[in-house]
């Protein structure tokens, strides 16, 4: 039986595996992104806007939901969340971009993530009492906090739901011909 078959039949021991990844991955990715001072550093992302169905560009420091340039939605809250933009070979430009003109480009944007407001608390608290906000990433209830949805879906869902499963599973198993797909920054 080949590689492919073996995943397919196993297709939620992949999923798990590809959810532990990704949490462990931005947990290192927090943990050595620190400067010399012990704080995180601070790198350019892209957002989206939820009015305009635009990608922006903003700090990593910002939690989503966090302000963006067109204001809060028809409800209140906070209209950017976070985007992550692939793409087979070289990253472009993509800001002010929706999701159609992204893919124009040959890029796609694979999901946008939001935390809910406990979890945006609980960061805020441990910032305040001094603890690393990166091993919160890793708790297993943080999963539930995590609020995932391709561009196109009409509704959020917890990142350690089944139908967030699918969801990361799709962006972990999308190739290139050259390979893996490259996250893009600004």
């Amino acid at each position: 039986m080949g590689l492919r078959e073996t995943l397919n039949n196993n297709s939620s021991l992949v999923t798990i595996l590809a959810v532990v990844v990704l949490v462990v991955a931005l947990g290192i990715i927090v943990m050595t992104s620190k400067g010399p001072s012990g704080s995180a550093s601070v790198v350019n992302v892209y957002f989206f806007d939820l009015n305009t169905n635009k990608l922006f560009i903003t700090e990593s420091s910002n939690f989503a939901p966090a302000d963006a340039p067109s204001g809060p939605t028809d409800k209140g809250n906070k209209a950017g969340v976070m985007a992550y933009v692939y793409v087979c070979g070289e990253c472009g430009s993509y800001d002010g971009m929706t999701a159609d003109e992204v893919a124009a480009t040959g890029a796609w944007i694979s999901r946008l993530e939001m935390y809910t407001p406990e979890a945006i608390k609980a960061i805020e608290d441990a910032k305040t009492a001094g603890g690393d906000d990166a091993i919160m990433f890793m708790e297993p209830e943080m999963m539930d906090s995590m609020l995932i949805k391709r561009p196109k879906d009409t509704s959020w869902t917890p990142m350690g739901s089944n139908k967030g499963m699918v969801i990361m599973r799709e962006e972990g198993t999308k190739t290139c011909p050259d390979g893996r797909p490259k996250l893009c920054l600004p």
